[in-house]
């Protein structure tokens, strides 16, 4: 049985609160976002974002590689269909999605993972920032 098939909105609860890394070598991107509602909807990953970044420099790997700046986006939408993207559990309750079609690879952190620090990201909205700061620092400390 494919992976695929056990992803459900309840197994994918476990992310709210969390965040995602999406990244591209070949489009040459790479966002960082904070999970505020993920589910599976007609065969498609959908995940709605408290909020976005995107990094000035590319993917990991990339020619560029990551820039330690990123800038706040604006579109908090997500959505990939589950028929091109293949699931992978990570470990430490991590789990990855790559689509070999798109050349896309999302990485889903569980709420109590990895945090990015707002302060990282230009025009990072200000009524969520001490939130995230918190997390962050929280996060750090338990590293």
């Amino acid at each position: 049985m494919r992976l695929t098939a056990q992803i459900t909105t309840e197994s994918l609860a476990r992310f709210v609160g969390g965040e995602a890394e999406i990244q591209n070598q070949f489009e040459d991107y790479l966002f960082r976002a904070e999970i505020a509602d993920i589910k599976v909807d007609h065969g498609s990953l959908v995940i709605k974002f408290a909020w976005c970044a995107k990094n000035r420099g590319g993917p990991f790997g990339g020619e560029k590689g990551p820039s330690p700046d990123w800038d706040n986006e604006t579109n908090t939408d997500y959505s990939a269909s589950l028929e091109i993207y293949n699931p992978s559990d990570l470990g430490d309750g991590r789990m990855t999605f790559q689509s070999p079609i798109t050349h896309e690879t999302v990485v889903l952190f569980p709420a109590d993972d990895s945090k990015m620090n707002p302060e990282r990201i230009h025009d990072f909205p200000e009524h969520l920032k001490d939130k995230q700061t918190q997390k962050w620092r929280e996060w750090e400390a338990s590293r």
